[in-house]
């Protein structure tokens, strides 16, 4: 690897194209490089759902399979929420596909191995940018070569899903002790499917058993074909050194609802703005990385606060107290709003 030369100089290279990556790029005015191992839209690591909204300001409405006004949370009684916000649903591949209409950067299909000397090392060369910034997923390839101990394993939740003949209008979350005791299960409807799956907050691995024995509490067949990932959860440091960190490599997923892609879109769009004004001279890349640095931390009380719920869920279970405000319309309007402020 120390034979390696720089190929190209860039303004800018974004490491990760799913949504982070994506909405980065997708700002960036001037001569940007997309680095990815997998082809764009492919290897969905994503149980897909968000708000309509998120999908409509991000010009993704075209991906949208199913939307929702009301969530049944099953704990094990049945509480139903109404919305304030719809959710939907979404095709993953036609998601990437929308937000690609709007990158006018090169695309790379490398492995990215790291950073070096300021430069960003890949299986097909070595890339050197004025802005660089790490999407690469709870793994932050970038971040984690730079800074020891950046990925704190103890701060991973996990979750594992699959597709099911299943026919529902609304969301449905399940608290189930005896299936996953440190976590929840869900069904997001997509049409005649449902996207079928469970998590957990604690860093289980082995949830194939888990997702099995829910789809025999369902009555339904499990056809054995899964995709899952881990997600951190707390805020990560937004930069390290000159690196601006942006998604599940920053930890911006929230805690408790494990809710990552609005978060990855704003973010990724907003630093791509930032590093406009950097590229254009306009600020400083110490400026450029300042302001990044300070917009992630405004939002570290929301953060901690959902992450303080999440513990007392995973040590005593749901509050009934918390269950009982949402039957109150104007309690829950307030506190789905507080949530969406985040």
């Amino acid at each position: 690897m120390s034979g390696w030369i720089d190929k190209s100089k860039y303004d800018a290279i974004v490491a990760g194209g799913s949504f982070a990556g994506l909405a980065v790029a997708s700002r960036i005015e001037e001569r940007a490089l997309l680095i990815d191992r997998d082809e764009v839209g492919s290897g969905q690591t994503s149980a897909c759902g968000t708000f309509l909204s998120t999908a409509r300001e991000f010009g993704c409405e075209n991906s949208v399979l199913q939307t929702f006004r009301r969530v049944v949370f099953h704990i094990p009684e049945e509480y139903e929420v109404r919305l304030i916000e719809p959710l939907c649903t979404f095709d993953y591949k036609r998601f990437c596909d929308s937000l690609m209409d709007n990158v006018g950067a090169d695309i790379l299909k490398a492995k990215i191995l790291g950073m070096r000397e300021g430069a960003v090392v890949t299986d097909a060369g070595k890339f050197r940018a004025r802005c660089t910034v790490d999407c690469t997923g709870w793994r932050a390839l970038l971040a984690g070569s730079l800074k020891r101990n950046f990925v704190r394993k103890d701060r991973l939740g996990f979750w594992l899903e699959t597709d099911a003949k299943y026919e529902d209008d609304m969301l449905h979350i399940y608290a189930i002790p005896h299936i996953i005791p440190d976590g929840l299960a869900w069904i997001f409807p997509i049409g005649e499917f449902s996207r079928i799956g469970v998590g957990s907050y604690c860093g289980n691995r082995n949830l194939l058993k888990a997702l099995k024995l829910f789809f025999d509490d369902l009555g339904l067949v499990f056809s054995g074909k899964c995709h899952g990932n881990a997600i951190p959860y707390g805020l990560r440091e937004p930069t390290v050194d000159d690196l601006f960190i942006v998604g599940d490599a920053g930890g911006q997923a929230l805690p408790l609802t494990a809710e990552g892609i609005r978060k990855s879109l704003r973010y990724g769009s907003e630093c791509g703005r930032i590093i406009n004004a950097v590229i254009g001279e306009e600020i400083s890349l110490v400026q450029g990385l300042e302001e990044y640095r300070g917009m992630v931390v405004k939002s570290m009380r929301g953060y901690e606060a959902l992450l303080a719920v999440q513990r007392i869920f995973v040590e005593t279970g749901v509050p009934d107290i918390l269950m009982r405000a949402f039957m109150d319309r104007k309690v829950s309007e307030k506190l789905q709003k507080a949530y969406l402020s985040i």
